[in-house]
């Protein structure tokens, strides 16, 4: 009797852990996966609203690949936006931010998302009043099929 309900017991194990669902590896925190590409918008602030902080300062977006300008942003009345296409080339990228044109203390906010799905990262940085002209290499992105590795630079 015992060996009948050793039997049935290990049966019964050995169906539920090959019924069980694979998991999926979960990805690191700074890692997109999008086959959409990447959507990278910039938007900042001066202390007041969104049109007071569009008329005390530009900033401009940048995609880079190597010391190729792959995309730039052109939004002359708004904030700014690139977009790392899913059918660029599998590579490094680099974002960077300038201070176009003010004189005030600027926080801004860059944020990277997919272009098909939810995810998406937020990075946070400044310019004192004095840096109008200064172009900062903020993040690195290595593109490797439908991932994105994000790095803050």
């Amino acid at each position: 009797m015992r060996l009948v309900k050793f039997t049935l017991f290990t049966a019964v194990l050995a169906t539920i852990f090959s019924c069980s669902g694979v998991e999926e590896d979960k990805l690191p925190e700074n890692v997109i996966k999008d086959d959409g590409g990447l959507v990278i918008e910039l938007e900042w602030s001066t202390g007041g609203s969104v049109s007071q902080a569009q008329a005390d300062a530009d900033l401009e977006l940048f995609l880079f690949k190597g010391d190729t300008e792959v995309d730039a942003s052109v939004n002359y009345a708004s904030f700014e936006q690139v977009e790392l296409k899913d059918i660029y080339a599998d590579d490094k990228y680099l974002i960077t931010v300038e201070y176009y044109s003010g004189e005030v203390a600027v926080d801004y906010t860059i944020y990277v998302r997919g272009e098909s799905t939810s995810e998406s990262i937020t990075y946070t940085g400044s310019f004192l009043s004095t840096d109008k002209g200064l172009i900062v290499e903020y993040l690195e992105i290595e593109k490797s099929g439908d991932e994105y590795a994000i790095t803050d630079l």
